[in-house]
């Protein structure tokens, strides 16, 4: 639970410092954490205009890309 706290954690750092916007639809940013490469898949709907950011961590299939499609 702890680490994953902290990948939470890094991934709001990331993602503040990043300051990039989001494309509209599919996409997928990769990242290091702990000198590996961490790719985050997101999808942001084309009525955005704002508001709260929903994160989904997935299990230890490492299947992320299922769960946004």
């Amino acid at each position: 639970m702890k680490s994953m706290l902290k990948l939470f954690g890094l991934l709001m750092v990331a993602g503040i410092l990043r300051a990039e916007p989001l494309p509209v639809g599919p996409g997928q940013i990769t990242t290091a954490n702990a000198g590996e490469s961490l790719t985050v898949f997101t999808y942001k709907p084309p009525t955005y205009r704002g508001g709260p950011l929903f994160v989904i961590c997935h299990g230890v299939s490492r299947n992320a890309e299922d769960y946004r499609n």
